[in-house]
């Protein structure tokens, strides 16, 4: 849409009266609030307000707006950037319009103001939905997640309201869309004008933020609406792991009228049978789910957002999954910023009523138009798991066998509702990918993608049966968009918010406010045990999961895998989940590991995840990748099983050439022969001309 000039914006900062209502009456419309009101700075999400009940649901706004304080201009608009869900505006009393959404802007043109104060009068709404299918509220995970506390509630506005100024003729749309990068860019440039006919022409300047690199300006007939704008010898915008992520931004002026301005990078996307590609390069994506940058959006800064994008490069993911929400602006300006892909998703959660369709055609045109300009995203996705899901706690046999259903037969939304709104995706900006829904798994879809939790939830079955899909059905799991397990922070943060020991009667507790599934968990360790071993015991099934998967997706990569998306980056609240970093963002150890398993260069074996039984022969197939822009001739692979004295019980050699952002290349197999019971070491080193790819070690334990 573009930012307006700041010159003529004027933010709404108050002060603020706001009452916790039962129901909305015409009293309320007037600004007449009771002796419960309180006095704000500024609006914002309930529960983060004490002074506003926690539980509250509906509340009314009044701000006393003075036109002397407003930007001067022939037209003003009100715009409320964020709002969750539903509010009504009044201006003295009279009705100026609504919107439903939380992430979408609702701009209303205001009357005529005189001298005088006038009332401002915002009606926030925001139910409660208890049951995770059967909704009407587009809220994603901000109303339905197993990751957040139970007792969490999204209402309330979370980004600051302002009024801008405009003359006669305002820019109402401002799109751009990258058309080529070779041997230039090129750009398809859309201005939506609206209002008196404009005089003169439309001034547009393209500047680097890089003083490197060159500039453009061009004068445009304003009644042309779409325009293509050559770029000779502008920088390309790249992910950080193929090359420097440059950025323009882009200036429209209708003189005397109207200025947006939007920062944007020039990239071209790409999807194949086997790989996404950026700029005409394949790129393996190796990436992780993002939760919301801050439970409480509001309070979501640009330094936070800078530091994930550190964390995530500093593991060597080169993509992140914004899970089932569209976060803070922050975050996908620090994403154009880094060099980080995006894969965006609708917040469409779990299973929705019919009538929610209009609604959602509407928000996914709101999405489009708010987010396309960042050269980060890469896809959209219209739905997370569109299937029937009551309770994720303690779901009855019923519930689960409907879950089921939904998963493996049919569901509504998915053939329906998601299908639907991903035509309208297409429609509105071809130049991405689009998936219609994020699944389970689908295997009548090879263009799609696949969650699998195998080792975590009974439900998937044991590991054996995800190593069979990568073995026999790879294309089931050519982009593994979810996987993982379940782990506790370290004592550390442990200490901030558990005892020592959980005892029995607190394990509801902790799973309602801080996310743990006992139930899984009590699989995997001991739960009487102290705190620091249920750490210890759950950060190393974690760790081991993640090499499981991540080993083999990338054994898999264009053979046809295209990526991976752990579950997930980091934890908004404190809690025991998913998360390879906390809610204070210290690392877990599958985070520490990821620095190795995710090296470009990279060689690796596939080996079960649990014990062997001994007096059994096992084959270990070897491989390596390449994901560096240059040809690795001549690599050699070694890999060895030590025992516990450091003797090598079998070993294997290979040699071969690795090509640059290539397919993996098979190095052989490894035959380990029956072992008797005990702990080996499975060392595995790729050499080449400029030194040896970081080693990995993997360990073997043979049962007694």
């Amino acid at each position: 849409m573009g930012e307006p000039d700041e010159n003529r914006r004027h933010w709404l900062e108050g002060p603020y009266w706001a009452e916790a209502v039962d129901r909305f009456t015409p009293a309320h419309a007037r600004g007449d609030l009771g002796p419960q009101a309180v006095t704000l700075t500024r609006p914002g999400q309930w529960q983060v307000e004490p002074r506003l009940p926690r539980g509250a649901t509906r509340v009314v706004y009044r701000l006393d707006l003075g036109a002397q304080d407003l930007p001067a201009g022939a037209r003003r608009f009100l715009v409320l950037p964020g709002t969750f869900y539903t509010v009504d505006v009044y201006l003295d009393g009279t009705h100026l319009g609504s919107h439903s959404g939380y992430f979408g802007p609702l701009r209303l043109e205001l009357p005529p103001l005189d001298g005088a104060s006038h009332r401002l009068v915002l009606e926030v709404a925001c139910p409660l939905e208890p049951r995770g299918s059967g909704k009407t509220m587009i809220t994603g995970i901000f109303s339905h997640w197993d990751c957040l506390d139970r007792d969490f509630h999204p209402g309330g506005p979370w980004l600051l309201p302002w009024v801008e100024a405009t003359g006669a003729t305002r820019i109402r749309g401002l799109g751009i869309r990258t058309v080529a990068v070779d041997p230039d860019p090129a750009v398809e440039l859309a201005v939506d004008l609206e209002g008196d006919a404009p005089r003169g022409s439309l001034q547009v300047t393209v500047e680097p933020l890089d003083p490197a690199h060159a500039g453009f300006s061009f004068g445009l007939d304003p009644r042309t609406g779409l325009s293509v704008l050559k770029l000779p010898g502008a920088a390309r915008w790249w992910p950080w792991v193929l090359g420097s992520p440059a950025r323009y931004r882009v200036k429209v002026a209708l003189p005397g009228s109207d200025r947006r301005s939007l920062v944007t990078g020039f990239r071209t996307l790409e999807r194949t049978a086997t790989a996404f590609r950026v700029n005409g390069v394949p790129l393996f994506l190796m990436g992780a789910n993002y939760g919301p940058s801050s439970r409480y959006l509001g309070q979501t800064t640009m330094a936070q957002v800078r530091r994930d994008m550190e964390l995530a490069r500093a593991a060597g993911l080169n993509a992140l999954r914004v899970h089932a929400h569209v976060d803070h602006p922050d975050l996908y300006a620090a994403a154009d910023e880094a060099g980080m892909l995006l894969w965006q998703d609708m917040p469409l959660q779990w299973g929705y009523r019919d009538e929610v369709e209009p609604q959602a055609r509407s928000q996914v045109h709101e999405m489009v138009s708010l987010l396309h300009h960042h050269p980060a995203i890469f896809l959209w996705c219209m739905h997370n798991e569109p299937i029937h899901m009551d309770e994720t706690l303690s779901p009855s046999l019923g519930s689960k066998l409907r879950t089921l259903w939904s998963v493996a037969v049919f569901s509504r939304n998915r053939e329906r509702l998601d299908r639907r709104l991903a035509a309208v995706a297409r429609r509105l900006d071809p130049g991405r990918a689009v998936l219609a829904s994020s699944n389970v798994l689908t295997p009548w879809d090879r263009r799609g993608d696949a969650h699998l939790y195998c080792g975590w939830y009974r439900e998937f079955g044991p590991w054996q049966l995800a190593d069979l899909l990568f073995r026999r059905a790879p294309r089931m799991v050519g982009l593994l968009s979810e996987f993982g397990a379940q782990s506790f922070p370290d004592p550390v943060s442990c200490r901030r918010f558990l005892p020592g020991t959980v005892a029995p009667d607190a394990w509801e507790h902790l799973a309602i406010h801080h996310a743990a599934q006992p139930e899984n968990l009590a699989r995997i360790v001991d739960l009487a045990r102290p705190v620091a071993e249920l750490a210890a015991v759950t950060q190393r099934h974690q760790r081991d999961l993640h090499r499981f998967y991540i080993e083999r997706c990338r054994w898999r990569t264009f053979r046809p895998g295209s990526g991976f998306f752990l579950f997930f980056f980091r934890d908004c609240q404190p809690a025991v989940t998913w998360s390879i970093l906390d809610a204070w963002g210290r690392p877990k150890l599958a985070y520490d590991d990821l620095t190795r398993l995710l090296s470009p260069l990279h060689a690796g074996a596939i080996v079960p995840l649990g014990p062997l039984r001994p007096g059994r022969r096992l084959r270990v197939p070897l491989y390596a990748v390449n994901g560096t822009d240059r040809d690795e001739r001549g690599a050699r692979l070694t890999a060895r099983l030590l025992d516990a004295k450091d003797h090598v019980r079998c070993a294997h050699r290979a040699a071969g050439t690795l090509p640059a952002r290539g397919a993996a290349v098979d190095m052989g197999t490894l035959v380990i022969p029956p072992l008797d019971p005990g702990t080996y070491r499975l060392q595995v080193v790729l050499d080449r001309v400029g030194g040896p790819a970081p080693p990995m070690d993997y360990e073997l334990v043979v049962a007694r």
